[in-house]
């Protein structure tokens, strides 16, 4: 009877062993599945104060500013967006400006040289012809 309640008693054993591995292995992926929720605690807990200091940015916003000031600050920055749009352009059309008067400047300088030379070669040849 010793033999097999030697038997009995390995057989025994080995379930124990296999039982507790099992457990183990439950341990295991239980330990995992919590520091993996941890982390997404953590998450979640940083984004809570980053939206708490949202909300405390629009109520320091608010205390300053209503939501009409705020459509009209937009407007007023597209409005002055415009402005320094015709501004450039403004600069632009002072430069072409600019050049039509050197080139009117210098037609009337070619002009008066022509005239004048046509002028004089009409005088020689009166001068030849007489």
């Amino acid at each position: 009877m010793s033999g097999e309640e030697n038997n009995s008693w390995n057989e025994w054993s080995m379930h124990v062993l296999k039982e507790l591995e099992r457990l183990n292995g439950n341990y295991d992926k239980i330990s995992s599945e919590i520091s993996k929720t941890n982390q997404e605690i953590t998450r979640v807990s940083g984004m809570k104060f980053a939206i708490n200091d949202m909300k405390a940015w629009k109520e320091r916003i608010e205390e300053v500013v209503n939501a009409d000031d705020l459509k009209v600050m937009k407007e007023f920055a597209t409005e002055l967006s415009d402005f320094k749009e015709l501004k450039e352009d403004l600069k632009d059309a002072k430069s072409e400006v600019e050049s039509l008067k050197r080139f009117k400047s210098n037609t009337k300088t070619v002009i008066a040289v022509f005239i004048f030379l046509v002028t004089t070669a009409l005088t020689v040849m009166g001068i030849f012809i007489s």
